[in-house]
């Protein structure tokens, strides 16, 4: 398991939860790299070589896309959440890899800006601590190198060359992925399929049953 932006796995924990003991569960966090081949090549070692699915998260997804489009059979199958193969916000992700890092030091507009963007505004106090903890614990300099990854990256050519089963995990109410970021997934990658699931970015972590359920379905499928 690849997380989000944030890079931390803490926020897997309902999820694994809800995938139960007959799933082996590994979540990975990750450090920032320059590039999105060094974030790759970073992560790569830490998998297994063959026969495992590999689930990836928004800001991981590119990760787990490059990955599986170096080595074709390496895994069984990928589910991505709420991923892209190019950023749907490319003019932001821009500005945001040249403003100063002081400008991604914990704020108090933060949790503001979280909870609207990564839950739609819902109620959940505990989870909202969790998301919170996990962004602040991201350095600013390792935010500024993430949005310069988003800036540049684009797999939208090598999609047709992943012929990897895939499993996208598709959120119905996304204020960060639009459904034609999800779109150009399904019709670039020659053997995917979406489930789409009621809830805000953060399905994972505010739909773990449901995504679990989506999740095992298709790991007995493949």
């Amino acid at each position: 398991m690849l997380p989000g932006f944030h890079g931390s796995a803490k926020l897997f924990s309902s999820l694994v939860k809800a995938l139960g003991d007959a799933i082996d569960v590994h979540p990975l966090g990750f450090k920032s790299y320059d590039s999105l081949t060094e974030h790759a090549d970073a992560i790569s070692p830490l998998l297994p070589q063959e026969g495992s699915f590999l689930l990836a998260e928004s800001f991981s997804g590119l990760i787990a896309l490059q990955l599986a489009a170096r080595q074709p059979g390496r895994f069984k199958g990928l589910i991505l959440s709420a991923t892209f193969a190019q950023s749907p916000f490319l003019a932001l992700c821009k500005i945001g890899a040249r403003l100063p890092t002081s400008c991604y030091k914990p704020n108090p507009v933060r949790q503001l800006i979280l909870k609207h963007f990564c839950l739609n505004g819902i109620h959940n106090p505990s989870l909202e601590v969790e998301i919170l903890q996990a962004v602040n614990e991201v350095e600013p300099t390792a935010v500024k190198k993430r949005f310069r990854v988003l800036a540049s990256a684009d797999l939208t050519g090598l999609l047709p060359t992943i012929n990897t089963p895939v499993l996208i995990l598709e959120s119905s109410c996304d204020r960060i992925v639009p459904t034609s970021r999800i779109d150009a997934l399904l019709a670039g990658l020659p053997n995917a399929q979406r489930r789409k699931i009621s809830g805000p970015h953060l399905i994972l972590q505010t739909k773990p049953l449901i995504a679990a359920t989506a999740i095992k379905e298709f790991i007995r499928a493949n």
